[in-house]
């Protein structure tokens, strides 16, 4: 009884200290209603081009990553408004985290290009001005957010990705207290065998 109290302490102190040690992971909630994207268009050349471009309709939820991973998903879904020509555009994107919060985003690209035939988006390009983008959490943590660029792949519904990473957690201190309050614990259980014994 005496050797399996202390060798529960001990157990239970190194597994609280392990398990706190691992939990390099963040949780990155997305903010559907607070993210947004707006395109100009700037140019037509030969006849009236507009394209337009909006939220994935498969936007949103949590992803859970781990330190130097990355997640990708559907962020931008593009389309036109009718005409013919040649047309260039602007954009500017945010992406909004309910948590966490700092790691929300906005990009812009400029001098993008595109084409409409018979009133169909058949081409275009787009590139981000400068993505990804690093960021320093409010916990020392250290992430990446960043738009993927497409070329000659725009056309009515096509999605454009994001793409989400972790550089680096920081430690969560649990992990230090509970592995020293535990080891604290150790000479009291030991005292109380050695008293006993007396």
């Amino acid at each position: 009884m005496k050797h399996t109290a202390l060798a529960f302490v001990a157990a239970g102190t190194f597994a609280l200290a392990a398990n706190a040690s691992n939990a390099s992971t963040i949780d990155f909630t997305i903010d559907v209603g607070a993210s947004s994207v707006s395109m100009t268009n700037t140019t037509c050349i030969v006849g009236n081009c507009v394209a337009t471009a909006s939220l994935s309709s498969s936007l949103g939820g949590t992803y859970t990553i781990a330190e130097g991973a990355t997640e990708t998903f559907d962020f931008l879904e593009f389309d036109t408004a009718g005409g013919r020509g040649f047309g260039t555009y602007d954009i500017v994107a945010t992406l909004a985290f309910t948590d966490p919060v700092d790691a929300t985003t906005t990009i812009t690209g400029t001098n993008n290009a595109y084409t409409v035939i018979a009133g169909s988006l058949v081409g275009g390009v787009l590139t981000w001005d400068d993505s990804p983008v690093t960021i320093t959490l409010s916990d020392g943590s250290i992430v990446t957010v960043g738009f993927d660029d497409a070329s000659n792949a725009l056309q009515p519904g096509y999605s454009t990705t994001a793409t989400i990473g972790v550089v680096s957690t920081v430690p969560v201190p649990f992990a230090g207290a509970a592995l020293a309050g535990g080891l604290g614990l150790l000479p009291i259980v030991a005292r109380r065998r050695r008293r006993k014994a007396a």
